[in-house]
């Protein structure tokens, strides 16, 4: 770690002297309170500077962590959900993981890992049980299909026809 005019300046992937974090500019700020333990509400606080911190060093990271919410911390590992899987699987490839990961630890001064997942916890039982209730009153009503945007844009674009028109 170098010294420059009184800012502490990080090697790609070390972590910071204790008490100071990078800002987006590689310079190292003051953190108040770093010796107590990682909450998802400070997680949370420094999202903007996380994500600013991201945008240079990776723009499609970038873009697949605005997917992504951080839901809890566990043992200075941070937990983010993602809405979509295919954001998830790209995260969870080591080098963007490890870029996250370095990030994190440079905001906090301490080693932070992540993990992902796809929903947060209870989010995926209402997400199947709301989808289930609307193929049943789907099921239960007799529904014009041919009022459904998709099969008017396959009808108007690419000229497809409706046959029996009821589902």
């Amino acid at each position: 770690m170098s010294h420059e005019s009184g800012s502490a300046v990080s090697e790609r992937g070390a972590v910071p002297e204790q008490g100071v974090a990078r800002d987006s500019g590689g310079t190292y700020q003051v953190v108040k309170d770093v010796d107590g333990p990682l909450h998802v509400d400070d997680v949370r606080e420094r999202w903007t500077d996380f994500m600013d911190a991201l945008r240079p060093r990776d723009l499609k990271l970038e873009a697949f962590m605005r997917d992504a919410e951080p839901v809890r911390v566990e043992d200075n590992v941070v937990i983010l959900s993602f809405v979509h899987k295919f954001h998830r699987t790209k995260v969870e490839e080591d080098e963007k993981r490890h870029t996250v990961e370095d990030i994190f630890s440079d905001i906090f001064s301490r080693k932070v890992r992540v993990r992902c997942e796809t929903h947060r916890p209870g989010e995926a039982r209402v997400a199947q049980d709301k989808a289930q209730r609307s193929k049943q009153e789907w099921a239960a009503e007799e529904h014009d299909v041919s009022a459904d945007p998709l099969v008017r844009m396959a009808v108007d674009e690419l000229g497809a026809e409706v046959v029996g028109g009821r589902a």
